[in-house]
């Protein structure tokens, strides 16, 4: 698996989750701060869904969705690159779990 290093995109920004949903399997963060939102989108909303695959328990499908209201037409461009950009990180999520996934070790605060 090849990883992209220093893929374009905001310098920083700031999410807020507002659901972390375990049972449901779902992740939902606007942004609320820099990143697209000082390159001309008014809002943007990123949605992670992860649904098991039926009598496939160790399959899933991963859904990675972006909501966004633009407020300067000339921001249109940077759609590809937030998608690409999810893509990635989903990617790498999953290469991580595959990789993991016989480790039963978790993670605890």
């Amino acid at each position: 698996m090849e990883l992209k290093i220093g893929v374009p995109g905001p310098a920083s920004y700031k999410q807020a989750y507002t659901v972390v949903d375990d049972v449901k399997r779902v992740k939902i963060a606007p942004t609320t701060e820099g990143g697209v939102l000082d390159q001309g989108f008014k809002s943007y909303v990123t949605r992670l869904d992860v649904k098991e695959k039926k009598g496939k328990p160790d399959e899933c499908i991963m859904i990675g969705t972006i909501e966004y209201v633009l407020e300067d037409e000339s921001a249109l461009p940077l759609v590809e690159s937030s998608i690409n950009g999810l893509y990635d990180i989903m990617i790498v999520v999953a290469y991580y779990v595959i990789t993991h996934k016989n480790n039963t070790n978790t993670i605890t605060n």
